[in-house]
């Protein structure tokens, strides 16, 4: 065709004769609230798998199956439950402390926001992503359930 025409595909996406597609893939959300310390860096607890295509996701943690390494597009977003005020980071980490991934929400007002961390990540076979929620607000803190708190990532077709 030419410049600007459209082409609907239909069947399978192939690379070099093989079958490709997004995978691993997986999402994992909050199951219950979550009560995090002033002024630490304390793991979030996704009680329920929603996708694990390949059984990679454990404890919280997404590990990099054998012969999977790659580009991977990872996302972490954690609810707050009535925060009032100062700083709040969501950390997406890279072998339990490079952070890869940083999202930040600073509020003078209680409220009930939600803070996200998005990353594209170059992983290798064994490497392991986790998330890590921070506030200094003063006293403990709850952070939200359900697809208010998710992680959730997949490989990158190239």
């Amino acid at each position: 065709g030419a410049s600007g025409d459209t082409t609907n595909i239909i069947g399978t996406l192939n690379k070099d004769g093989v079958a490709v597609a997004n995978t691993p893939a997986f999402e994992a959300r909050s199951s219950a609230f979550q009560t995090i310390a002033n002024t630490t860096n304390t793991q979030i607890v996704f009680g329920t798998e929603v996708i694990d295509t390949a059984s990679a996701f454990a404890s919280n943690t997404f590990t990099v199956p054998s012969g999977e390494g790659g580009k991977y597009f990872l996302f972490a977003q954690a609810g707050m439950q009535g925060f009032s005020t100062n700083r709040f980071l969501i950390i997406l980490r890279k072998n339990g402390s490079s952070g890869i991934g940083t999202g930040e929400f600073v509020s003078t007002i209680a409220q009930y926001p939600t803070v996200s961390a998005s990353a594209l990540a170059v992983l290798a076979a064994g490497d392991t992503v986790d998330v890590t929620i921070y506030h200094d607000n003063g006293s403990n803190q709850n952070i939200s359930t359900g697809d208010r708190t998710i992680f959730f990532g997949y490989k990158i077709i190239e």
